[in-house]
């Protein structure tokens, strides 16, 4: 059990406030490489320490056997106490960001309530118990706006419940009637795990989805488990054999997964007490004279660091906090010591550390094994490999990889200084790049950012720097100058934050670029979709406006564009014109295809309307005397094509004045209407007066 809370005062009076005198502490009796910073060490005992980015708090009790919360800054290097009431014990504190959270036990009362600090403010309390209530609260835990606690005040058998406030709402996450302890919460606030016990102890976490925490089972074996953290996305926690034997470190995604346990140095045991932040988790270990030191796990890398290593102390209850910035990560560890020349004394130190993010390769097997799955792109094809002639074109876009370069010269122009993307010529060459250029440099964008990038063929004296989203360049590396062995240069980060690259050299051949996918290649055209052929009659002597949907999809970007020409809505010349279309995906994948639209001009619509005349089945002498009157139209309109529209024009004015004349007798109106209609409109198209 990591931490313990003396509820009864009495006892807590005579097994809690143990004066002790500051002892010597030997930090690097065999040597290590991690500085020691001094949290406290003043006389009396400082405990359980916790951190989180700039502070550090822990249990101060006093040479004269008073209980505090302290805290430390990182950045001032100065040490505070947290206020407190003449009749309060506080202890058992957790600190997230300027906050501190810790257990107030009301001497006079006798209740422990859960408190809350904003460094340099006032203390208040969280939830408060409603009177005549008391709160039996303690061992709390904040990440986020989330505090976790443990509560045996919710139920009447006073068994330890789990209880959490986050966001103004209090929800008790276990009513099981059995200890539940230890809650940790994870940085963001949307997790908290805890242990369950029996005669043995289980892992269980708490997941927040909107308002409501979902709980589940994390670790339910026969084996004792203990001391759950989390980071929100990975929990790590100590597993002791069901059989006996010494416990160790297991970590495991929330969400399900493989459990992994942290392999340990030959030699050293029972690892116990895990705190997770980022990709680290601290832990206390012994060796078999008893002696714990603390140790640091990558889960990225699997690279174990021995923080301390005192034969004569132990050191335990650690606690790690992991804050980035352009590319590395500054791990805090802080810890409580305690110090064997009496065996009572306990004070809390700290290191720092920084992981640089990126590490650099000249092998290009084993930047392949590091960065795992890549994109590969050759200079001489395009991303979706088709060939591109040499010289290689200046600019080469593979936006279905998410990349931009470009390639030029080294000493850019004052204008081209202020693009990334400015291309600056190549001059000639042969295949990629090519051997027989001056000195080049490529330098290249990522849509979005990834965790490694890699060149192959760079030749000796190449220099590749990779750079964030806000340009801080994150590292730099350069090959030696010896040709034999100048042939790759990549970095691989423990996380996708490169999102520009720059690669320069005097001899640069470079003709293969991998980086970490960040998009499936997509070499997948869009799919039109085409109306048939259109046959629409002309209302002007220009034509037709004609309107058409067309329309694309594609198994990748939801929204291709479309285009056409002519466009829908123009106005389409007597006659058959071909559309083409053309719809192009994110990808600048591009399908073309085309349909034809056919305006019908005065003979067509003259046919036309001799057929109507026929069908509506009029009296003989009608039909035959309208039928002869656009027959004659029709052969005027040779006439018109030759110049003499007036003709052509009287013949229908003629049928139109004959309609008109049987309007209501031997033609009804709608008939009229119909035919009076088609006459005008090829009137129009004709153009007549």
């Amino acid at each position: 059990m990591k931490r313990c809370l003396c509820i009864t005062i009495a006892v807590l009076a005579a097994a809690c406030l143990v004066p002790s005198a500051s002892l010597a502490y030997t930090y690097t009796s065999t040597g290590t490489s991690y500085p020691l910073i001094v949290v406290d060490n003043t006389p009396g005992d400082q405990s359980q320490p916790h951190v989180s980015g700039r502070y550090a708090s822990y249990n101060v009790t006093s040479s004269l056997g008073a209980n505090t919360i302290g805290y430390f800054d990182f950045l001032t290097q100065t040490k505070g106490t947290v206020p407190q009431p003449s009749n309060a014990i506080d202890n058992l504190s957790d600190v997230f960001g300027n906050t501190i959270v810790f257990t107030r036990i009301d001497v006079i009362k006798a209740d422990s309530s859960i408190m809350s600090y904003p460094i340099g403010g006032t203390p208040s309390e969280v939830a408060p118990v409603a009177p005549p209530g008391l709160p039996q609260r303690s061992n709390p835990s904040i990440g986020g706006s989330t505090i976790a606690w443990e509560d045996v005040g919710v139920t009447a058998a006073m068994n330890s419940e789990i209880v959490v406030e986050s966001a103004g709402s209090v929800t008790q996450l276990t009513n099981n009637g059995l200890a539940n302890l230890n809650p940790r919460v994870s940085a963001d606030g949307s997790t908290v795990v805890w242990e369950t016990c029996t005669n043995v102890c289980d892992v269980y976490a708490a997941v927040k989805s909107g308002s409501s925490w979902s709980v589940s089972p994390i670790a339910t074996t026969a084996a004792n488990e203990t001391s759950p953290d989390t980071n929100g996305s990975l929990i790590a926690y100590a597993s002791t054999s069901a059989t006996g034997g010494y416990s160790n470190i297991h970590f495991r995604p929330l969400s399900g997964g493989v459990d992994q346990a942290i392999p340990l140095p030959s030699g050293v045991v029972d690892a116990n007490h895990p705190s997770i932040a980022g990709d680290f988790i601290a832990f206390e270990a012994r060796n078999f004279q008893s002696e714990s030191d603390i140790w640091v796990y990558n889960v990225t890398d699997g690279s174990l660091r021995q923080i301390t290593d005192t034969p004569q102390d132990s050191e335990f209850l650690a606690d790690v906090s992991v804050s980035t910035s352009a590319g590395v990560s500054t791990v805090t560890v802080v810890w409580e010591v305690s110090v064997a020349a009496t065996g009572t004394g306990e004070d809390v130190y700290a290191t720092r550390f920084n992981e640089q993010a990126i590490e650099i390769f000249t092998d290009r097997a084993k930047f392949l094994q590091a960065a795992g799955t890549v994109s590969d792109v050759n200079f001489d094809e395009t991303a979706c490999g088709a060939t591109i002639n040499a010289p290689v074109a200046a600019s080469t876009e593979y936006a279905n990889l998410g990349l931009t370069f470009s390639l030029g010269a080294i000493a850019p122009s004052a204008a081209a200084q202020s693009s990334p993307n400015v291309i600056l010529g190549l001059g000639s060459g042969t295949g990629g790049i090519g051997t027989t250029l001056p000195p080049l440099e490529i330098r290249g964008s990522f849509a979005q950012p990834v965790s490694a990038i890699g060149f192959t063929n760079v030749g000796p004296g190449a220099d590749l720097s990779v750079a964030d989203a806000a340009g801080n360049i994150l590292t730099q590396a350069s090959t030696d100058t010896d040709p034999s062995t100048a042939d790759f240069l990549g970095v691989v980060s423990t996380s996708p934050i490169i999102s520009s690259f720059r690669l320069s050299g005097p001899n640069l051949a470079a003709d293969d670029l991998v980086f970490t996918s960040i998009a499936t290649p997509d070499c997948t055209p869009p799919v039109l979709t085409l109306p048939g052929p259109i046959v629409v009659p002309a209302t002007s002597p220009s034509g037709a406006a004609v309107s058409y949907v067309v329309t694309a999809t594609d198994d990748i970007d939801p929204s291709p564009r479309v285009d056409c020409l002519p466009a829908s809505g123009s106005v389409f010349p007597i006659g058959t014109t071909l559309v083409g279309c053309t719809a192009t995906d994110a990808s600048n994948n591009v399908t073309t295809a085309g349909f034809a639209v056919t305006v019908t001009g005065a003979p067509g619509e003259l046919s036309d309307l001799t057929a109507l005349v026929q069908s509506l089945n009029l009296q003989q002498g009608i039909t035959n005397s309208l039928d002869a009157k656009l027959a004659n139209a029709q052969a005027a309109l040779a006439a018109a094509r030759a110049g003499d529209l007036v003709s052509a024009c009287s013949l229908l004015n003629a049928f139109i004045n004959e309609v008109q004349a049987q309007n209501g007798n031997k033609i009804t109106a709608a008939q009229v209407s119909k035919l009076i209609a088609a006459a005008n409109q090829i009137k129009a198209v004709l153009g007549c007066p």
